[in-house]
């Protein structure tokens, strides 16, 4: 995002040159977060509970409603992540204009902070999970099956983001939190 509000837009760079060569107006809420299409002519923006697709060519509309996008490889569908009670849950949306489908994930783990662009490798889903820790810790998610299962690592900390690496690793974003321990006494005047 580039600009000051209420003029934000969306820039896209040129990575050899780090040069802004296109902005493109959205204004449809403060985004939380972007994926692309493979072809790199569509964008899948997270704004104000709702995903929107915007083209290259400025076009908007809005998709469906959800918190977090990521595109399943081929690009021929969307997984959006839809916050609520009691559980954070996913959907596919083809978009080829098909019926939207749930995609049930049973356990033992559930979804925790959040969905990433490049999240999805071979049906496959590598994000934070919840339960039964306080932490979120990372899983890897069978969209297939709905099976789960926690990526052994040897901290304890929170995840937020996490995708698959081109050759097929695993690269995640963590947290890791620190605290000190005060002890106040009231003096007596």
């Amino acid at each position: 995002m580039i600009g000051q509000e209420p003029h934000r837009a969306i820039g896209v760079a040129d990575l050899s040159n780090g040069r802004i060569v296109q902005r493109i107006p959205f204004d449809k809420g403060t985004i939380e977060q972007m994926a692309s299409s493979p072809d790199g002519k569509t964008l899948y923006c997270a704004a104000a509970g709702n995903i929107w697709a915007v083209s290259v060519s400025g076009e908007i509309h809005q998709v469906v409603a959800g918190g977090f996008v990521t595109v399943e490889p081929g690009g021929q569908s969307l997984v959006v992540e839809l916050r609520g009670s009691p559980y954070t849950k996913l959907i596919r949306v083809p978009l080829n204009g098909g019926a939207q489908q749930d995609i049930p994930l049973p356990g033992p783990l559930r979804l925790g902070y959040v969905i990433d662009n490049l999240g999805i490798r071979n049906g496959l889903l590598v994000a934070p999970a919840s339960g039964p820790t306080w932490y979120w810790p990372p899983a890897i998610f069978d969209l297939g099956t709905g099976k789960s299962k926690r990526i052994p690592i040897e901290l304890v900390i929170d995840f937020h983001h996490m995708a698959w690496t081109p050759d097929g690793k695993v690269i995640g974003g963590a947290q890791y939190w620190r605290s000190n321990m005060w002890k106040f006494t009231q003096q007596s005047h």
